[in-house]
């Protein structure tokens, strides 16, 4: 009885677990959504996933601003068995955090973040990110 209890608690465990898509890094340029990962950047055992949006004061479409406000976004990088979590902004200059980084010789640039404020689908939930790789 055990036996069956401990299996079945392992089945419900393993299939309700959320599986992250991937995306082959293909060229510099390569746009993801929340919860994908890049995969074999640059040829190498590496991966950048996207966890998330953690900040968009960007100015809303049509909107008249002083500023253009930034988006921030979290990362987490695996090489090596090294795991590596990081944030990078849309705008140089615009925040507190870096518009880029180098991972494992890698450089890593946040290109943009879509969509735009007070365009369709513009909350939160749904983001994708453009990362540049050189």
């Amino acid at each position: 009885m055990k036996k069956i209890i401990l299996i079945t608690a392992v089945n419900i465990l393993l299939f309700s677990c959320k599986k992250q898509r991937t995306v082959e890094a293909t060229t510099q340029e390569n746009e993801i959504e929340k919860g994908q990962c890049l995969v074999n950047i640059k040829g190498q055992n590496m991966s950048v996933c996207f966890d998330g949006l953690e900040l968009d004061n960007r100015c809303p479409v049509n909107a008249l601003c002083i500023t253009r406000g930034v988006a921030v976004a979290n990362f987490t990088a695996t090489y090596l068995n090294t795991t590596v979590q990081f944030k990078l902004a849309d705008a140089k200059g615009q925040s507190a955090y870096a518009n880029d980084t180098t991972i494992n010789n890698v450089r890593i640039t946040l290109k943009n973040v879509t969509p735009w404020p007070g365009e369709p689908g513009g909350n939160l939930q749904v983001k994708k990110v453009t990362l540049l790789l050189q």
